[in-house]
């Protein structure tokens, strides 16, 4: 019992010390999320000064309410795709890509940047670039919208293959969360990749080779029937 009251003004004033060492730790995260808060919501009001001049036609007090948004906040994706739109529409591609590259660095919507670049990039022919673009978009966040938009890239040139194994991808990664007609779609445009990459490959084989494509395709064509059941037949 001795021992034990002795100890416990060591074990108290201990117990104190850690308290006292651990509270700034504390107190600094609780004041950097505030700080990022503040911060935020101060870029949002530049950016809503923006969209305001936008919608009344000044595209210059845009993009200065644009600039001050990003000066307060670099990570705001909103503020980088409003600019990056505003100088397109001025002529100036150049400044526009190096926006939406500086959103895909810094931004809090790199896959949405990515997106974005591909559509400016397809707007010049540089398709190469767009599809790399759109396809780093696919693999960040996968979604129907994309997986049809780079389909569609794919489809201009063609290339069935590829955009079959975009598709795919796509169903594997999001088709289980999909509603029920939105799956229906996704299957059915991934049997029509998948009949288009089938002919596009016969027209590449021997003439000996292309029966054995035919016999594939009917095979698969004959899958798709649905099976009657005895009472149906």
């Amino acid at each position: 019992m001795i021992e034990r009251a002795r100890c416990a003004p060591w074990c108290s004033a201990l117990g104190l010390c850690l308290t006292l060492l651990c509270r700034p730790a504390a107190a600094d995260t609780a004041r950097a999320s505030d700080g990022a808060r503040w911060t935020r919501l101060a870029a949002q009001t530049y950016l809503e000064r923006a969209v305001a001049a936008r919608s009344g036609g000044d595209a210059l007090l845009a993009i200065g309410a644009y600039t001050d948004a990003l000066r307060v906040d670099p990570t705001l994706g909103q503020a980088y795709f409003g600019l990056a739109e505003l100088r397109q529409g001025l002529g100036d591609l150049q400044e526009a890509e190096r926006l939406l590259g500086r959103a895909i660095a810094v931004g809090d919507s790199p896959a949405e940047a990515l997106a974005r670049r591909a559509r400016l990039f397809q707007s010049q022919g540089r398709s190469a670039l767009a599809l790399n673009d759109l396809s780093a978009a696919l693999e960040l966040e996968p979604s129907l919208s994309r997986g049809e938009e780079l389909v569609a890239l794919y489809g201009k040139q063609r290339a069935w293959v590829p955009a079959l194994a975009a598709l795919r991808r796509v169903r594997a990664q999001i088709g289980a969360s999909l509603a029920p007609k939105d799956r229906h779609e996704l299957d059915e445009a991934v049997w029509s990749l998948e009949t288009l990459a089938a002919e596009a490959d016969a027209l590449q084989l021997d003439a000996g080779e292309v029966s054995w494509v035919r016999r594939a395709l009917r095979h698969h064509t004959h899958t798709r029937r649905p099976v009657l059941t005895d009472s149906k037949r």
